[in-house]
């Protein structure tokens, strides 16, 4: 599982600091992926994880073949692009 969050003993507004976490055993446990803000997409039956920084302009994105224990950058673009939404062929057979 994949969310947009905070640390804490309560959720904060939507100004304060947030960052991207993981969990792999269904909620019990979190660890932080990336500081900040960040669109996912959970693709290939679970195999794949594809991830853009929220709300700021890049010309990459970064994925995952091992949920998210090792990332890679892929550049997508020559020129700052505000990624707004990832999508994931649902019913794609293959890698």
């Amino acid at each position: 599982m994949l969310a947009v969050g905070n640390l804490g003993s309560r959720i904060t507004s939507n100004d304060s600091p947030k960052n991207l976490y993981i969990s792999r055993d269904g909620g019990l446990t979190w660890k932080s992926v990336r500081p900040g803000k960040y669109i996912y997409e959970i693709g290939d039956h679970g195999a794949l994880i594809v991830i853009a920084k929220k709300n700021t302009p890049t010309n990459s994105i970064e994925f995952s073949w091992d949920e998210g224990l090792t990332w890679e950058t892929l550049v997508i673009s020559e020129k700052n692009l505000l990624i707004e939404n990832i999508i994931i062929e649902p019913n794609s057979v293959s890698q």
